[in-house]
């Protein structure tokens, strides 16, 4: 019978992408080995860094404070109600020093006791977390287990135990869980290590894919399509330019149809020739605010742009700018900004220099361009700088690419292609809008 749990993070209620003797691994673990490759190394020390943080604490040293007020409360208790008031009255050295005989008693067993503690903790804990280090890494624990050890409190035992509720969920922060994933992946050879792993001479990657194909059972382990009519082809699971290793737990058997699905940025043709999606390349898309629309005598209130290199965004840049003049009313309306926001923000002359610097010679988009560059170049004249930069109006693509639209709004691209954004008429959320309605525009036929 097959096992039914996710092999990187023991999940056993999300359902199974990938399926084979080799490797069962869910669709959230292959998204985020793909997205975020970790250096072995690191992992095997952050590792650790969970052990130590969760481990047994050492036993406390002795409070005298509290010694004390124990041969305090032992010294009196042994005096009648008389002979406390009479001590209290004539003779408090005498109990001074009875109280002291006794702390030092006390604080003698206590430290006694406390050395003893302190050597077997020592002892102990070495291979306390030599043992507890040997069974994260293997993968050993389950998400019970996991609760247990990483939660101090034990939440099957509280409200919080339901059984809608998952125990690897509620056991470790979301850095220490993504840790976990990436050892165990790691452990299963789907990752490669530091080094980007290179791909072998074509002869051995034909016998390897045959092989697992045959391994397979010449089916396709996403959809279970097989026969003569189903072209097979074998994917890597986790690519070779994201640390995928060429480890057979690393290789599927997929279809024609579920290997475009998987991978729609590398599509496979039916005549085994490959294309790849435009991209395009690397750009930095911007976007600015401003108390009005003429270039001449208005000014801009915020500015920010955003790197892109081959469809993911890579860095950005994003001010608010002190315009020196009041902000309109209609302008605060529409993009929220206020005299109050700008108040101690930079002015165009000290932060203009950043902006010129990380566009640097950069492919510019922007969402109709006359406007934005009408600003910028009017700047850059005055300040001594130059924007030369190829230049690309998404406005002008998107009327191109897609005539039939009511009108080529941003706003109304960022609906027809269905882009996520954080807000809009804000510098740096329609810069990220901007460069992706380019790539979508790139990716769109005419």
């Amino acid at each position: 019978m097959l096992n039914e749990c996710c092999d990187i993070c023991l999940n056993t209620g999300r359902p199974i992408k990938f399926r084979s003797d080799r490797i069962n691994i869910c669709q959230w673990c292959v998204t985020l080995l793909q997205d975020t490759p970790i250096d072995p190394q690191e992992i095997e020390e952050h590792l650790m860094d969970i052990i130590k943080r969760y481990s047994r604490k050492p036993p406390e040293r002795p409070n005298k404070e509290n010694i004390r007020g124990k041969a305090y409360s032992y010294v009196t208790a042994q005096e009648s109600f008389l002979g406390s008031i009479v001590t209290s009255l004539f003779s408090k050295e005498k109990r001074e020093r009875k109280i002291q005989e006794v702390f030092n008693s006390m604080l003698l067993l206590e430290n006694a006791s406390y050395e003893s503690k302190l050597a077997k903790y020592q002892s102990e804990i070495k291979h306390e977390i030599k043992d507890n280090y040997n069974k994260l890494l293997s993968g050993e624990y389950m998400p019970r287990e996991l609760t247990s050890f990483f939660v101090k409190r034990n939440i099957f035992s509280s409200r919080w135990s339901s059984p809608t509720r998952s125990a690897y969920k509620d056991s470790l922060d979301s850095t220490d869980k993504k840790y976990l994933k990436y050892i165990r992946a790691y452990n299963h050879n789907l990752l490669a290590g530091k080094t980007k792993y290179s791909r072998p001479d074509e002869k051995f990657m034909l016998k390897l894919r045959d092989n697992i194909k045959r391994q397979d059972g010449y089916r396709c382990k996403i959809c279970s399509k097989y026969g003569k009519n189903v072209e097979l082809h074998v994917h890597h699971i986790i690519p070779i330019d994201k640390y995928g290793s060429n480890h057979p737990n690393n290789l599927i058997t997929l279809c024609h149809s579920c290997h475009n699905k998987q991978h729609p940025g590398f599509q496979v043709s039916r005549n085994l020739t490959i294309r790849r999606e435009r991209t395009g390349g690397e750009f930095v898309s911007i976007d600015i605010e401003t108390t009005g629309f003429s270039a001449n005598n208005d000014h801009i209130i915020e500015m920010a742009a955003v790197k892109f290199k081959d469809a993911k965004v890579v860095d950005n840049f994003s001010t608010l700018v002190n315009p020196k003049v009041p902000i309109p009313y209609n302008i605060t309306k529409i993009t929220g900004i206020d005299d109050r926001m700008v108040f101690n923000a930079p002015t165009i002359n000290e932060i203009f220099n950043e902006f010129i610097e990380f566009i640097g010679e950069a492919k510019l988009v922007c969402h109709n361009s006359s406007f934005d560059m009408g600003f910028l170049k009017k700047y850059a004249n005055e300040l001594g700088y130059r924007i030369d930069n190829e230049l690309i109006d998404t406005l002008h693509l998107s009327r191109k690419k897609m005539p039939h639209l009511a009108n080529h709004k941003l706003q109304t691209l960022v609906r027809h292609f269905d882009i996520k954004t954080y807000g809009k008429h804000r510098a740096l959320a329609d810069s990220y809008a901007t460069g992706h309605v380019y790539i979508k525009c790139l990716r769109t036929k005419k």
